[in-house]
């Protein structure tokens, strides 16, 4: 009696998973802007970006970017994201906390966008989201979880995780 139970309440939970995950999917590409075929507007000066690292006894980092040449790239390797495919694979979407943050700035310090994310990176089940407004938009990196984080790191000479 108590595994068929077990057996019962397991496939509800599986069956709420997956219904949640199909609820969840995005409806294909849906740029928020139209900025140099980009994810982020023009206009960036200065990206802040902060983290709160998860290591025992790490530091939090806040760095604030404004080397034309760093920004210019970081936002390079920003608008390569893509959004989710529906073609993807389902996953619950349990999220982890968001331990990461983005912001793309003007030269009046109005920030234009945002991102948030995990140190862990973005992939389907854990993208990354960027805000334009009241716009959100989740973002995965095609060439796996870690390599936008990955050329930052290396770009800055930090470390994320």
């Amino acid at each position: 009696m108590n595994r068929a139970l077990v057996a019962v309440v397991l496939a509800g939970v599986a069956a709420l998973a997956v219904g949640l995950t199909l609820a969840l999917r995005p409806e294909g590409h849906e740029s928020p802007v139209a900025y140099r075929s980009g994810w982020i507007p023009q206009g960036v000066h200065e990206i802040d970006v902060q983290a709160a690292i998860p290591t025992r006894g790490a530091s939090p980092i806040s760095l604030r970017v404004t080397e034309p040449s760093q920004v210019e790239r970081i936002i390079g390797w920003f608008d390569t994201l893509e959004p989710p495919s529906r073609n993807g694979p389902l996953c619950a979407m349990i999220l982890r906390p968001r331990n990461m943050i983005f912001r793309f700035r003007a030269a009046n310090g109005k920030e234009l966008a945002t991102m948030t994310s995990t140190a862990a990176g973005a992939s389907y089940c854990d993208p990354f989201f960027l805000t334009i407004g009241a716009r959100h938009v989740p973002l995965v990196d095609r060439n796996g979880a870690r390599p936008f984080l990955s050329n930052v790191e290396q770009l800055l000479g930090i470390h994320f995780r």
